[in-house]
């Protein structure tokens, strides 16, 4: 069964499932940020995340879902410069110590999870200024950076076949974009909560806020793990809903709330092809290869375009 290329083929979950039989279970969910409950969220950073454009969550999903931009610097530092942490220092005022040996020195992202949390999941009530935005750069992420990160994630994930295999990302994402594509595991919604703009457009809810409350289905995961696969393999073209956030003059209205307008903003560069950068990931956004969602005539096949293993190692 022809998947991917040889070089994912072999250790696709697909793959072992279906032609090695194996019994594979679903993927162990690892938690980042806001949406663990971790890392809360305080009004004072408003003024330093709308500065950057930011709102506390392919590139047209990004925006639509999360409202996150798309535009401006990579999101990368280098932690092979003996200077990364005085880096870090500055933009948040402190940084991981360095290990007492040099060779031990191997974080390959700057900082990790764990440590974020435990210097600052809460900005302290008497902060100076100075002290609230740098926890607010703490606290957030970038949409071109975050769907770098959900890209590689994907692509370790597809091959995770040990019991403790998981998956990490903006899942958030992942869950809107694919309930409101296929069926396949789409919960049931409930009316929403009551949402206070506090009279800001700029505070307004994402598309995502369709899926603010929903009926949670509490079956055996394992059951359904293998229920979901049996209906994404017979899933046909008819049952998938190619534009979800509507065409021609309702495309980007949900009828039932004013959508936040950071999700159109950056309408324009939706179709841009162009790499994805978050620290050491490099990931390539070709939206040639999904052009029926923007209404626009689908190529069959799509051009093909090296993607280069080597960014994936």
């Amino acid at each position: 069964m022809a998947l991917l290329m040889d070089h994912y083929d072999m250790a696709h979950r697909g793959h072992l499932v279906r032609d090695e039989q194996m019994d594979l279970g679903s993927l162990k969910l690892r938690s980042h940020g806001a949406s663990s409950g971790a890392m809360s969220y305080d009004e004072r950073y408003t003024p330093f995340i709308l500065r950057t454009w930011l709102l506390p969550f392919i590139h047209m999903d990004m925006s639509m879902i999360l409202a996150l931009p798309i535009g401006g610097k990579p999101v990368c530092i280098n932690t092979a410069s003996s200077g990364w942490r005085q880096q870090m220092a500055d933009l948040i005022r402190r940084a991981p110590e360095a290990p007492e040996d040099p060779a031990n020195d191997r974080v390959p992202a700057g900082a990790t999870y764990t440590w974020i949390v435990e210097n600052f999941s809460e900005c302290p009530e008497d902060a100076a200024i100075e002290v609230v935005e740098q926890d607010a750069r703490a606290y957030v992420c970038w949409g071109t950076a975050a769907l770098a990160y959900l890209y590689r994630q994907l692509d370790d994930a597809c091959r995770g076949s040990k019991p403790d295999s998981s998956i990490g990302g903006p899942l958030l994402l992942l869950s809107v974009w694919s309930w409101e594509r296929f069926p396949v595991g789409r919960p049931e919604t409930l009316a929403f909560n009551d949402w206070d703009d506090h009279e800001d457009p700029l505070r307004r809810p994402t598309w995502a806020y369709k899926w603010d409350r929903t009926r949670d289905n509490w079956n055996d995961t394992k059951l359904l793990y293998k229920q979901y696969t049996n209906e994404f393999d017979t899933l046909t073209p008819e049952q998938v809903e190619w534009q979800p956030y509507g065409s021609g003059d309702d495309f980007g209205v949900p009828f039932d709330y004013e959508l936040n307008p950071k999700c159109l903003e950056e309408r324009h560069l939706w179709l841009m092809r162009c790499p994805l950068i978050c620290m050491w990931a490099v990931e390539l956004h070709q939206p040639h290869h999904v052009m029926q969602q923007f209404g626009l005539l689908q190529t069959n096949p799509p051009k093909w375009k090296d993607t280069n293993i080597q960014l994936h190692e």
